[in-house]
């Protein structure tokens, strides 16, 4: 696992924060470790990927590696929502994910607060 990688929690929701130089080869060490670790549990319901202090080191053809990888394991992923905290010209990784795998949709958002509010909405009575 990176160490450029950090993870915490908003209760339930996990919070994994990149920084530095990424590769599609962290990105997909740091779902194996979150699922190895148990980091991610059935009353999860999202999880934010915060790519806003790395240098992302991705192509688009590297998004394909990461299908494979939810696809194997949609079992887990299949419940959860997924966002992703990003900057312009990035915004075009989740968008493409989005637009080729919709069933593994992980929607962009500017900040962590927006995050937290499209995957735990708050109900109007």
């Amino acid at each position: 696992m990176s160490d450029n990688i950090e993870y915490s929690s908003d209760e339930d929701i996990l919070i994994r924060t990149f920084k530095g130089t990424i590769t599609m080869k962290d990105v997909i060490s740091s779902w194996v470790y979150v699922i190895e670790t148990g980091l991610i549990s059935q009353y999860h319901k999202g999880i934010i990927s915060d790519y806003r202090e790395a240098n992302i080191q991705i192509e688009i053809d590297d998004v394909e590696k990461l299908m494979l990888f939810f696809k194997k394991h949609e079992d887990i992923f299949k419940n959860l929502k997924l966002a992703v905290v990003i900057d312009s010209p990035n915004i075009a990784i989740p968008m493409y994910l989005t637009h080729k795998y919709p069933k593994i949709a992980a929607e962009p958002f500017s900040s962590i607060e927006a995050a937290i509010r499209g995957i735990r909405p708050v109900s109007v009575i």
